[in-house]
């Protein structure tokens, strides 16, 4: 464990973009410094003064595209990074004490500061998560052999580490939800009666879905974990009323940042029928309807003023209609014999966006199959059982899980729920989203379920213990899983090395 400690001070030491001009590695991260940057040194969440910065060459170094647009409170149209603002608003709060104790900006010196802040933001929370999962192994386990195993396998060869030097959402999720098993365990398997453990069960579950939405499934289940163990309700109160606060500030954080209670992902079409006008034969474009536009949405008290201009918008047939002096957008979608003006609610399409069908580039254009997608996701280029084959002694292990620990029963019933749903959630979701998370080194998304699957791979290793070829199975699996963790350890932005392989043969191709 001290070499993987200073192998992660060492990386975090050491990040940089590729450029060299700062240490973020992607516009993922980047979309969530901007915000910190806005928050602290602008006051607001908008991203419009970081995010355009030019340097004396023209470069952007701070430019995303992980970032939405719509009306701000000043009545003008203003950029805003596209992730939950919850966790990068904790993130602003310690950035705001390490300005006011030393003076120093994030936006002035990002290698020095943004190095320092790494420190709170992922590298002590990383240490912290090891020693719990070193607890969950000691109780499940006293074979010698597989507690080192397993000891190697969470501080080498999984994605809690690769994370560790850029910002995410990913690695606070993962921390979170072993919160939440600990003190489940406490609750559940030692019975523990100190109101703290549900407390703390019910913060931290609620946080894992400002983390990670789909976690809303292990929030919600456990509840029926510990009625279904204890057949008490108290805890269960306990547990709900500490998630409260939680949820709570989602939603403020939420509207403070856009004005809205949904967040950013749920605003990617358009909104109700405002008005329709006539539409001539088989006009493509509206452009000679801007006069009759106009007269329908004063009839509808919309109020528009005379400096209306239209583009293309990302949907097919729709157009935006912009009023440039009120700062206002509209829809304006063909319909059968009509133009239909609708509300915008798009915020994903700007001018020059990339989250267009043209921009879009390799993985995010979607998988169109299906069966393909599922393929990659579970063992192919993105699998999650072919960058880390460890994974699989964790299959192997439900059964003697739930064999062996008859008191865990419905904690391992839990886990495996809550896994086959969200993994089935992923695999089946639309075109658009069928990007295995973007360019990333992993499948990104069941990166959280980590703490959950290591509630069964003690006992698949356990197994592996007595017989030579079993151990030489299991270090095999384990040397290829730590090989997928520490490939992209440069940048963890990037493509896993099965998939490079696999575009250098040219056995796929995004």
């Amino acid at each position: 464990m001290i070499s993987a400690v200073a192998a992660q001070a060492g990386r975090l030491a050491s990040t940089r973009s590729p450029t060299g001009e700062t240490p973020f590695y992607s516009a993922n991260d980047r979309s969530r410094w901007c915000t910190i940057v806005s928050l602290v040194e602008f006051g607001t969440y908008e991203i419009d003064q970081i995010t355009f910065r030019e340097d004396d060459r023209k470069r952007r170094h701070w430019n995303t595209i992980d970032m939405v647009r719509h009306r701000g409170a000043d009545g003008k149209q203003h950029y805003y990074s596209s992730k939950p603002p919850l966790l990068t608003t904790i993130y602003a709060g310690a950035y705001w004490v390490f300005h006011k104790l030393t003076g120093k900006k994030l936006s002035e010196e990002p290698h020095f500061v943004a190095r320092i802040l790494m420190v709170f933001y992922n590298f002590i929370p990383l240490i912290g998560y090891w020693f719990m999962l070193i607890w969950l192994i000691e109780r499940t386990t006293l074979d010698p052999w597989a507690r080192l195993f397993l000891v190697v396998a969470a501080v080498w060869a999984m994605y809690s580490s690769t994370f560790a030097s850029t910002i995410n959402n990913h690695l606070p999720g993962i921390i979170v939800v072993m919160i939440s098993l600990v003190a489940l365990i406490r609750i559940v398997v030692d019975k523990s009666t100190q109101w703290r453990w549900p407390i703390l069960c019910g913060v931290a579950a609620a946080f894992s879905v400002a983390c990670e939405l789909p976690a809303l499934a292990w929030w919600t289940i456990i509840p029926a974990v510990i009625f279904l163990s204890l057949k008490q309700i108290k805890p269960i109160v306990i547990y709900t009323i500490a998630s409260v606060p939680v949820f709570a500030a989602i939603l403020i954080t939420t509207q403070l940042a856009h004005g809205d209670l949904k967040p950013p992902y749920m605003h990617r079409d358009h909104g109700e029928v405002i008005a329709t006008i006539p539409r001539a034969g088989d006009t493509e474009t509206p452009d000679s309807s801007l006069s009759a536009l106009r007269d329908a949405l004063l009839k509808k008290a919309e109020k528009p003023s005379e400096k209306l201009e239209l583009r293309p918008a990302r949907q097919e047939k729709t157009f935006e209609l912009f009023d440039t002096e009120n700062q206002i957008c509209w829809a304006v979608k063909a319909g059968e014999g009509t133009w239909e003006i609708r509300q915008w609610d798009d915020w994903y399409d700007y001018p020059k966006t990339y989250w267009t069908v043209e921009n879009k580039k390799g993985v995010d254009k979607g998988e169109p199959s299906y069966a393909v997608y599922a393929f990659h996701s579970l063992i192919g280029h993105r699998g999650i059982f072919s960058l880390t084959p460890i994974w699989l002694f964790a299959l192997s292990g439900v059964w003697l899980a739930l064999k062996k620990q008859p008191e865990w029963r419905y904690i391992h019933l839990a886990a495996i729920i809550v896994s086959v749903v969200c993994v089935a959630f992923f695999l089946s979701r639309p075109l658009e989203d069928r990007n295995y998370g973007g360019v990333c080194s992993g499948f990104r998304w069941v990166f959280w379920l980590a703490p959950l699957w290591m509630l069964f791979l003690p006992h698949g290793i356990e197994q592996l213990s007595p017989s030579a070829w079993g151990r030489k199975l299991g270090l095999t699996a384990l040397a290829i899983s730590i090989f997928s963790a520490t490939f992209p350890w440069n940048n963890p932005w990037s493509q896993p090395w099965l998939y490079q392989i696999l575009e250098y043969w040219k056995w796929i191709g995004y």
